[in-house]
């Protein structure tokens, strides 16, 4: 007779990799052994909790054990369509799976570690992702729009192709990461910390960028239209190619923000020069490259 408090303590610890042959056979076969060690133990005089407790500790490595597996099955891992929407995956350490095209839809995933993951292609759209950890992962392709990402952790992470607009980043952290054609529009950046990030194509059209702090970071074709920027800065920063059209109908009050910008020390193409020239912005401290 199967115990039920360790077949539900196995699928939670096997629930971040998902579902296919060579992860089956091992839960199974681990299952049938742990099941084995606890009657042992019962037969003993040990009590149930006990005798659980002491099961649980036998568990091996569980990450060595579906490492082993992706390496002889990872075509077919990359190719199945994993779906996690709807559901409650809060707290759910996801660190080092490969899942490309997931779907994690609505899904409250609050506090959940993706740390070294490899995501590419999977959707998160309208879901709860506050406190999330991103670090080392790749989120190429990945749409994250209408999400919660308030307190999340971008470090050193991919963000190639990757869609985030009209999401919330409140005290997100974005740490030597990259963006390469990624779009964020209308997002809310409130107290957002960039820190040695690189912006390549990037469109943050209509988002808020209040008091961002953008030191010393490179933007190459980055397009700020009709983006609040006010107080923003880019002391340091690199500009090269990039746009800050403000709109006929709210002009004024774009134009005021980019007289609000910092660019000290920033260095830029004589182009993006004129541009934030025309709209009376201070760059008597940027150097022209």
């Amino acid at each position: 007779m199967i115990n039920d408090n360790l077949k539900i303590y196995l699928d939670n610890l096997f629930t971040p990799y998902g579902i296919f042959q060579g992860i089956e056979e091992i839960k199974s076969e681990l299952l049938s052994d742990l099941n084995e060690h606890y009657y042992e133990l019962k037969s003993r005089g040990l009590d149930d909790e006990t005798a659980f407790q002491e099961t649980i500790k036998t568990i091996g490595d569980i990450q060595q054990m579906v490492d082993e597996i992706l390496e002889n099955n990872q075509d077919t891992y990359r190719s199945l369509p994993y779906n996690f929407s709807g559901t409650d995956m809060k707290n759910t350490d996801f660190r080092r799976v490969k899942a490309h095209n997931a779907k994690f839809n609505a899904s409250n995933m609050k506090n959940c570690d993706f740390t070294g993951a490899d995501l590419t292609g999977s959707n998160f759209h309208a879901s709860d992702l506050s406190n999330a950890i991103f670090d080392n992962t790749n989120l190429t392709g990945v749409k994250m729009s209408a999400v919660s990402l308030n307190k999340s952790s971008f470090v050193n992470t991919i963000l190639t192709n990757t869609n985030m607009s009209t999401s919330e980043f409140k005290e997100a952290k974005f740490i030597g990461s990259k963006f390469i054609n990624s779009i964020m529009h209308m997002t809310q950046l409130k107290k957002t910390i960039f820190d040695s990030c690189a912006f390549t194509n990037v469109d943050f059209k209509y988002s808020d960028l209040r008091g961002i702090c953008f030191d010393g970071q490179i933007f190459n074709s980055v397009k700020f239209d009709k983006v609040i920027l006010a107080d923003a800065t880019f002391k340091g920063a690199i500009l090269k190619g990039c746009s800050f059209e403000c709109g006929f109908s709210l002009s004024k009050k774009y134009y005021r923000d980019k007289q609000k910008i910092n660019f000290d020390g920033a260095f830029m193409d004589k182009l993006t020069y004129l541009y934030l020239k025309s709209y009376g912005s201070d760059l008597s401290k940027v150097t022209i490259i």
